[in-house]
């Protein structure tokens, strides 16, 4: 007979509700809705979130809580150790949005190229973080023209062999020598290769004069009141996704940005639906139930992606603006700036809540991600 699980899932995770409501009884609700009451209340054996949520000891304890899994890349909102302490199963959708990320990057990448009118044609990109994302960033880069210069700690100690056809560097070099820098990395701390506060006034002092910075990343890695304090005749653009305090961000800092946007980045349909069917493996693991994951397969195949070598760079931009419209995410934040505190944080969430589908353009290698249980 099969065993019915309570479930806890965040509204943000796609179609998952639908298939697992055939098996288990199902209460989904907004990120910051979940609680320790509810899931005392729902008698919760599985939660399933994304990063709104704050897994930790005050949230799981007294609960009957044995798996936990994030549909998202990363999980600095989850105490994991708690959770290794406690025996509770844990999975995570690494390099879920990879694509959708990069694709964000390589957007205002072009915009910024457009706007100031700026050949791309050899300028060095320097990326901080060679994972999912790093790795689709450097490919896509390389198609419109950029040298890519990369910096990975971590990965260099592991024996990690860096492709030819980028350079790495340390870290300040980096800083110093490229016309434009993104970072990839998670948000880590108390380890050797800690990432919380990583880019500091130190290292923003060195970024070069009429440059380009891009943070993707996670709020806490990146110094906001050193790049609010960059001179402006430095000629330094801003493009900032994610922010320090989230719900609640630095709207000062915001107004200065080429873009700005309330975490949307990896936001595409294409990338909670990697999220979504990377948890339908996980639960499958822990329950041992072969759901029917038709619903999931078919919303994978009804898009159509290109090559991005196909496309010269004003194609390209064209495509994405269309595609993923990060200009219009642009505009609806702009109208959170001069909203008082709360409303700014409601705003934001609110927005995120009710992010549009939107499809990825490029090919990457998770247009083959599936799940063998049908």
């Amino acid at each position: 007979m099969l065993k019915k699980y309570s479930i806890v899932i965040d509204e943000n995770i796609p179609i998952i509700d639908v298939i697992l409501s055939d098996y288990h009884h199902i209460t989904k609700v907004s990120g910051r809705e979940i609680t320790n009451q509810l899931l005392k209340s729902t008698d919760a054996n599985c939660l399933i979130c994304r990063s709104q949520t704050k897994v930790t000891q005050n949230l799981l304890e007294g609960t009957k809580i044995n798996f936990v899994a994030t549909a998202t890349s990363g999980s600095d909102h989850i105490d994991t150790n708690y959770l290794t302490h406690k025996k509770i199963t844990f999975n995570s959708a690494i390099g879920s949005n990879a694509t959708s990320v990069a694709e964000y990057v390589i957007f205002s990448i072009l915009h910024w190229s457009k706007i100031n009118q700026i050949s791309l044609q050899n300028k060095r990109l320097g990326i901080i973080g060679f994972g999912n994302i790093g790795k689709r960033l450097a490919n896509f880069a390389e198609q419109i023209g950029l040298i890519i210069i990369v910096n990975d700690p971590p990965l260099r100690k592991s024996g990690f062999s860096f492709p030819q056809n980028l350079s790495y560097c340390e870290i300040d070099d980096l800083f110093n020598s490229c016309d434009i820098i993104t970072n990839h990395v998670p948000l880590t701390k108390n380890c050797e290769f800690a990432t919380a506060n990583l880019i500091n006034s130190d290292l923003i002092a060195k970024i070069r004069n009429n440059s380009l910075f891009i943070h993707t990343s996670r709020g806490g890695i990146v110094d906001e009141s050193a790049l609010n304090e960059i001179e402006t005749e430095r000629n330094i653009s801003f493009v900032i996704d994610v922010w320090n305090s989230e719900p609640n961000f630095d709207s000062v800092l915001a107004q200065k940005c080429l873009i700005a946007t309330p975490h949307i980045a990896g936001y595409s349909f294409d990338g909670k639906l990697n999220g979504a069917l990377m948890m339908m493996n996980a639960l499958t693991l822990h329950t041992s139930v072969a759901y029917d994951l038709k619903l999931l397969n078919e919303a994978h195949s009804h898009d159509s992606k290109i090559a991005i070598e196909k496309l010269d760079k004003s194609e390209l931009y064209d495509k994405l603006n269309e595609r993923r419209a990060f200009l219009r995410d642009n505009e609806i934040f702009a109208q959170t700036f001069v909203t008082d505190s709360a409303g700014k944080a409601q705003m934001f969430d609110e927005i995120r809540r009710k992010y549009p589908v939107r499809r990825e353009l490029l090919i990457s290698a998770f247009d083959e991600l599936t799940i063998s249980q049908r």
